[in-house]
């Protein structure tokens, strides 16, 4: 039977290893959102064990396949063929093209009318500047500077042609990738082919992946060659990446400042799409580490708390099981896991924490409640 001191000594346990857990959710939510750069995508596709295919899932384009321009077609023989088509790509860009055309009205009379309008607008506002008394020279310098700026952009936009450049710049960025991926045709196709040989080896036979994760030596060749293919093909990965938002650019850049008064064309990435999976994840992650946080140093619905952050640790446990070979250690994330069920399993916000504030004046309720109805307590 537990002592008062023994009780003493739980609550005060129960206190800090519920606060140590806490302020550990908290730093890393803050740091993360501190940094602004979170991304879980490589997180994700590191991802070993049964799940890994899900989690990879998670990351648009896992593979590259979309970007590398990665087909398969079947020829005469019925054979299936594997090349790289940018054709889908091609028709992404020329949709941009369309959107940012729609948007700016490249070489239009109508956008080049409407400069002209503003300019009219500009002269008069100068005039009456500079004819006011006392003169305010910032604001003629002001109107002065913005008359430079849209005659600037009336000439550009009839001397170099708006709609015949951005088609220019189009056709110039197509020949890009396709010369590149040209250039790197044979490697890419090997690098796909190759995808088994990155599992296991040959010579072992059906069982190939089993047998290069036990066997020592085996697992380090394996890890090699995983280590290589990903650096490779980080490189052609990177390599496409800058040329689409190289185009992003020079087609936004190809428009005026007075086109771009409302905002610039956004080029869409399939790849990367706006709404994705990922990017949902990369938003609330830092946010829950940092409520999760808050609510477990201050013992606020505690279980709650306990329950959801247990279940992202079993997420990122999930991602590298302990008990599949090769993986990377998770040692901490179970001890923390363990953790987290003994708070669950304790109430521990009722240890110096709101939680026990709370449960009083449900208890006084609750009795309260019973008191009025006639009951015994």
């Amino acid at each position: 039977m537990l002592n008062r001191r023994n009780l003493f000594l739980s609550f005060v346990a129960l206190f800090i290893l519920r606060f140590a857990i806490g302020y550990h959710f908290f730093h890393e939510g803050t740091v993360k959102r501190t940094a602004g750069d979170f991304n879980a995508k490589y997180f994700l596709l590191a991802a070993k064990g049964p799940l890994a295919e899900h989690f990879h899932s998670i990351v648009d384009d896992h593979d590259g396949k979309l970007r590398l321009c990665y087909s398969e077609k079947i020829d005469e023989q019925g054979n299936r063929k594997a090349t790289l088509d940018p054709q889908l790509t091609f028709l992404f860009w020329r949709q941009f093209l369309n959107d940012a055309d729609e948007k700016y009205n490249f070489g239009s009379d109508e956008s080049v009318r409407k400069i002209e309008k503003r300019l009219g607008v500009i002269a008069e506002e100068l005039r009456q500047a500079r004819n006011s008394d006392p003169i305010d020279n910032s604001e003629v310098a002001r109107l002065e500077y913005e008359e430079k700026r849209l005659l600037a952009d009336v000439i550009e936009m009839r001397g170099q042609g708006q709609e015949i450049a951005a088609n220019d710049i189009i056709d110039s960025y197509e020949k890009r990738l396709s010369e590149y991926l040209e250039s790197n045709k044979e490697e890419i196709l090997a690098y796909f082919a190759g995808e088994k040989r990155a599992e296991g080896f040959d010579r072992d036979g059906p069982n190939q992946t089993d047998v290069s994760n036990r066997v020592e030596s085996l697992l380090g060749q394996k890890k090699a060659i995983q280590s290589d293919r990903q650096k490779k093909a980080t490189e052609w990965l990177t390599d496409i990446e800058n040329l689409w938002n190289g185009l992003e650019h020079d087609l936004n850049q190809l428009a005026s400042a007075e086109q771009k008064r409302g905002g610039t064309a956004q080029l869409y990435r399939p790849f990367d799409p706006p709404n994705s999976k990922l990017r949902m994840i990369n938003r609330v992650v830092p946010w829950f580490d940092t409520i999760i946080g808050v609510l477990l140093m201050v013992g606020l619905f505690t279980r709650i708390s306990s329950l959801l952050s247990a279940g992202f640790l079993v997420s990122v446990i999930a991602t590298q099981p302990p008990w599949v070979l090769g993986v990377e250690p998770t040692f901490y994330q179970c001890i923390e896991l363990a953790g987290l069920l003994v708070v669950l399993a304790a109430c521990a916000g009722r240890c110096g924490g709101i939680d026990y504030f709370i449960h009083k004046l449900w208890h006084s309720y609750r009795k309260e409640s019973v008191s009025e109805n006639g009951y015994h307590s």
